[in-house]
C-alpha cells in the first residue's frame, strides 16, 4: 500500500480514531444513553472506513464512483479539464439551496414525512435514477427512520406547520 499524501486523508484517518473512542466511551454508558452514540457512531465508523479504502485503492474508488451533479459532464464541456468559476458557483449555489429546500420541507411538513419526500426527488431529479429506485430508496429510509428514532429509541419528532 503507497503512503498516503493528501490531507483528506489523515483527517479521515483522525476522524475514525476520534469517533472509534466516543464508541467505546460510549459502550460504559447505561443502556438508553449509549444507543444515539452507538447508532450514529457504527456507520459512521463503517463510512470512513471506505472512504479510506476508496483513496488509497484505485480500483475500489472506481467501483464506488458517482457523478451526482455531472461535474465530468461539465469537464468534457470545457475541454481543459477543469470547469469554469461560474458553472462552479453554480454548483455550489445549486447545493445550498437543496440545503436550504430540506430544511422548509422539514418546517412544513416534519421530519416523518419531509426525508422519504426529500429522498425521493433528490434521487430522482439530481440523480437521474428511475422512479422505482428513487421510491425504493425512499420507502427504505423511512422505514430505517422510523424503526430506530421512532420505534426503539420512542422519540416524538418537533412539530411542524402542516401536521
Amino acid at each position: 500500500m503507497r503512503i498516503p499524501k493528501s490531507g483528506s486523508f489523515y483527517f479521515a484517518f483522525f476522524l475514525l480514531a476520534l469517533i472509534s473512542l466516543l464508541i467505546v466511551i460510549a459502550t460504559q454508558y447505561n443502556k438508553n444513553a449509549a444507543l444515539v452514540p452507538l447508532v450514529v457512531g457504527i456507520p459512521t465508523v463503517l463510512l470512513v472506513i471506505i472512504e479510506m479504502l476508496r483513496e488509497q485503492i484505485p480500483a475500489f474508488a472506481k467501483f464506488l464512483e458517482t457523478d451526482v451533479f455531472q461535474t465530468k459532464k461539465a469537464k468534457t464541456a470545457t475541454g481543459k479539464g477543469h470547469t469554469d468559476a461560474k458553472q462552479k458557483t453554480i454548483k455550489e449555489l445549486k447545493a445550498i439551496l437543496i440545503i436550504i429546500g430540506f430544511m422548509l420541507l422539514v418546517l412544513m411538513t416534519g421530519f416523518l414525512v419531509a426525508i422519504p419526500v426529500f429522498s425521493f426527488v433528490y434521487i430522482f431529479i439530481f440523480a437521474r435514477e428511475s422512479w422505482y429506485k428513487a421510491l425504493m430508496a425512499a420507502v427504505s429510509t423511512w422505514l430505517f427512520i422510523y424503526a430506530i428514532f421512532c420505534s426503539l429509541m420512542n422519540i416524538k419528532f418537533p412539530w411542524s406547520f402542516l401536521f
